[in-house]
């Protein structure tokens, strides 16, 4: 016969881990952020944004309003792409596309070096560096 008080006690366990590896991929990139704004003086942030293909035809809701399918998901440096980005359904493994190079980040420390490796990528390097010089020449 199925136990299903153990069953439900394993599934509280996966919550709880499920819900202890956002906040620490959250951190991560709390840390990230906090280095490249003392790199960067403030220029850069990063964010994970949904990226929308408006060449495809929307959903319309009951009230009418349109909802764009999202496509995926990335790494953007204001509304720029830098890499694309998915997140494991337990927070890990999250994978990072960088170009065509699809890494795999099973925790902390493996996201923690993809992402040092992102921003060593040149084309990823070229664009935060475009939105510095943006950045200065704004002000």
């Amino acid at each position: 016969m199925v136990d299903f008080i153990e069953a439900f006690k394993q599934g509280q366990l996966a919550a709880e881990r499920v819900k202890n590896n956002n906040q620490e991929i959250d951190y991560v990139f709390k840390r990230l952020n906090e280095q490249l704004a003392q790199a960067t003086e403030g220029k850069i942030q990063l964010n994970i944004e949904e990226i929308e293909d408006l060449s495809k035809q929307p959903y319309v809701t009951n009230n009418g309003e349109p909802i764009w399918p999202v496509d995926y998901l990335a790494i953007c440096a204001d509304h720029k792409e830098l890499a694309r980005w998915e997140k494991g359904r337990e927070g890990y493994p999250c994978k990072i596309t960088i170009g065509n190079k699809q890494h795999y980040c099973e925790d902390k420390t493996e996201l923690e070096q993809t992402l040092a490796l992102m921003l060593q990528d040149p084309i990823v390097a070229e664009t935060l560096a475009s939105l510095m010089r943006l950045s200065t020449n704004q002000q």
